[in-house]
């Protein structure tokens, strides 16, 4: 199958935009937890669990793919490196807000403590997401497209789907 390049743009912004509607999800729910409803601790480890799959699938793909074919051909290193970083972050930040989410659901004085820590962790968890997810539709996927070529990049989206596809089924909620 051919894709052009604005097709696998849209694409990797569709599967930004799913990430980005689990975010809202959580934060929705997360909303009724800080407002002392213990009863949607399970919805928000559920949907904390959801997104830190889908996150890592989706990170994995462009580091795996993207930013390997950009360090194949020594272009937008810097960017690349950077991109990484963040990546690490946000692995980081979503473990913990998975973690919290988790003991959320629990009894007790520990469920209140993980209550209590969730809300700020989301929030910047949150927020870290975003600005990324902005940073590479706006600058990161463009250049990359202009850089390696229309054709090369609507294969490298293919591949990076392939691998997400891959992940969310070894994780077994694909």
């Amino acid at each position: 199958m051919n894709v052009s390049r604005s097709d696998a743009l849209v694409r990797r912004l569709g599967d930004h935009s799913e990430l980005d509607a689990l975010a809202r999800d959580l934060k929705d729910s997360l909303k009724g937890l800080g407002e002392g409803s213990p009863q949607v601790a399970p919805e928000v480890a559920a949907l904390a669990l959801r997104l830190n799959d889908k996150l890592s699938s989706h990170l994995r793909s462009e580091e795996d793919v993207l930013f390997h074919a950009l360090e194949r051909i020594r272009a937008m290193g810097s960017e690349v490196r950077s991109l990484r970083s963040e990546h690490e972050v946000l692995r980081l930040q979503s473990v913990g807000v998975r973690h919290l989410a988790a003991r959320a659901a629990d009894e007790g004085a520990q469920a209140a403590a993980a209550v209590a820590l969730l809300g700020p962790l989301a929030d910047s968890f949150l927020e870290t997401l975003g600005r990324h997810a902005c940073r590479e539709e706006e600058v990161v996927f463009p250049s990359a497209a202009q850089i390696l070529g229309e054709d090369r990049f609507a294969a490298l989206v293919e591949e990076m789907d392939a691998v997400e596809r891959r992940e969310q089924s070894r994780a077994g909620r694909g």
